[in-house]
């Protein structure tokens, strides 16, 4: 059942916001943004007259997958209405280090709402997309306005903390091969595990697990080529072939312990 707009986020939010100054590839809000904001968790509690109202606000961007939208991040949250966004960054010898996926329904750059340091992480889509870029002064605005989405954001932030601590655990108490096997059983849990196995379609690329778990390629490489070797994984096609979840998770549980 949709709730009212509550008093003041109606006269804040339905009016375009005059001057706004479109990016590279930004094409006019499709007639379907509202329809597309609700697909995006922040907003699930919203009425369709308050997303409308949101969809107004926003600069409208489709994106390749590839292609890197850093300036899109810069000063906004950005809502990723269709396709996957990845956010990394670069360590002391160069190599990527991969903090975060984004799929279709999330939002990134809700943590720099609060932080005024230049950003120094960059974004790339990995599949082709939509992405909805609500600037920070305006999302502060519906924060002010809309309890319902405040609450969301603290829960996001700090479901992002939660995930940051892990990450930092893992990189600290576990090898690379275990870090490998967790972002493996990862993937599978997102793919769906049926009868002990899971089907990775299409497989990750080395390059992307590399930057996963903070490793080189040759190394990814090497423990794959050793877990097929096991019986434990098999390349099909284009396709990944978890053969024995249950097993990689006993390794991983016993790595960490």
């Amino acid at each position: 059942m949709m709730t009212a707009a509550p008093v003041g986020l109606a006269p804040t939010f339905h009016a375009p916001r005059p001057g706004a100054v479109a990016l590279p590839g930004e094409d006019d809000a499709p007639a379907v943004s509202a329809l597309g904001l609700r697909r995006v968790a922040l907003f699930a509690d919203l009425s369709d007259p308050q997303l409308a109202s949101v969809a107004r606000l926003c600069a409208w961007r489709h994106v390749e997958a590839g292609q890197t939208i850093d300036r899109c991040a810069t000063g906004a949250v950005v809502a990723v209405v269709q396709g996957r966004v990845r956010i990394s960054t670069v360590g002391a010898h160069g190599r990527e280090l991969a903090l975060a996926d984004h799929a279709a329904g999330s939002c990134f750059g809700v943590v720099h709402l609060f932080d005024r340091a230049p950003v120094t992480l960059s974004a790339v889509a990995l599949e082709s997309g939509l992405l909805a870029r609500i600037p920070h002064a305006d999302f502060l605005a519906l924060l002010r306005a809309e309890p319902r989405v405040a609450e969301r954001v603290v829960r996001e932030m700090g479901a992002v903390v939660q995930r940051m601590a892990r990450r930092v655990i893992d990189l600290g108490t576990l090898g690379m091969a275990s870090r490998l096997h967790t972002r493996l059983l990862a993937l599978a849990q997102a793919a769906g595990i049926e009868g002990n196995q899971a089907i990775l379609s299409p497989a990750p690329r080395h390059a992307d697990l590399a930057s996963t778990v903070a490793t080189t390629r040759e190394e990814i490489t090497r423990e794959l080529s050793r877990l097929t070797r096991e019986g434990l994984l098999a390349k099909e096609g284009r396709t990944l072939v978890l053969r024995d979840v249950a097993a990689l998770r006993a390794r991983v549980a016993a790595a960490r312990h």
